[in-house]
């Protein structure tokens, strides 16, 4: 091999090498971004009067996401969009972020185990869903004082389900489970848009998402084709 083409191979290993940083970088603060856009709709609903500010808050942080994905998209526009995620690693590498997105006034009971499950798609999309669908509950439970969220896999030969689900908790002073009308409104308290958006991810994994519960007591559960990671 020619030095001129050395040098070619080491600059593309770099560029390679730098664009895998800035992806895996731009996916962590997208998380947070997350998180951060769910608990300013928590605050709207629970501070009316200081809505126009929040809201101008919450516009600014999904310009910074919408920013992120752009980058994501070009990081990641010469590789497959998709492929083989292992679900189970992927919510132990949540727990702290999660922990941190409930607050100290809910418990998480996190009985995800260890065994392996795979389900195709991205490590971003997923990670958005699963925090979503965690906000998603959290403005359940945020009315119960010592409210316990229990977390917990179902593996079948060609499906996972994930289940958020708790009991004992307070009537909401909102209706529940949330209506698909609900889910237009972005002054849905906790939902709005970003419910409707995490049901559009999920369709395009071919995935489905059941909420439901009565006046004391949520049950989600999303439900994800199980696939063998050599076949993808």
């Amino acid at each position: 091999m020619s030095k001129q083409n050395e040098e070619r191979v080491r600059l593309g290993q770099k560029l390679d090498a730098l664009a895998q940083f800035h992806s895996g970088l731009a996916h962590d603060i997208n998380n947070q971004m997350t998180t951060l856009l769910g608990n300013l709709s928590i605050l709207e609903s629970m501070y009316p009067a200081e809505r126009e500010i929040l809201q101008d808050m919450a516009a600014a942080a999904e310009t910074i996401s919408d920013l992120i994905r752009l980058e994501q998209t070009y990081c990641k526009q010469d590789r497959m969009p998709e492929h083989a995620v292992a679900l189970t690693g992927l919510l132990h590498g949540l727990r702290d972020l999660l922990d941190r997105t409930l607050g100290h006034e809910i418990t998480l009971d996190w009985k995800i185990g260890d065994r392996a499950c795979y389900v195709k798609g991205d490590e971003s999309t997923l990670d958005q869903i699963l925090i979503n669908l965690f906000l998603e509950a959290r403005v359940r439970a945020c009315e119960s004082p010592e409210a316990v969220l229990c977390a917990s896999l179902e593996i079948a030969d060609d499906e996972v389900i994930f289940i958020i689900n708790s009991l004992n908790l307070l009537p909401p002073p909102f209706p529940w489970p949330p209506t698909e009308q609900a889910h237009s409104d972005p002054t849905e308290i906790g939902r709005g848009v970003g419910l409707a958006l995490t049901r559009n991810m999920i369709d395009t994994l071919d995935g489905t998402l059941s909420i439901s519960g009565d006046i004391t007591s949520l049950d989600i559960r999303l439900s994800l084709p199980q696939i063998d990671p050599m076949e993808l």
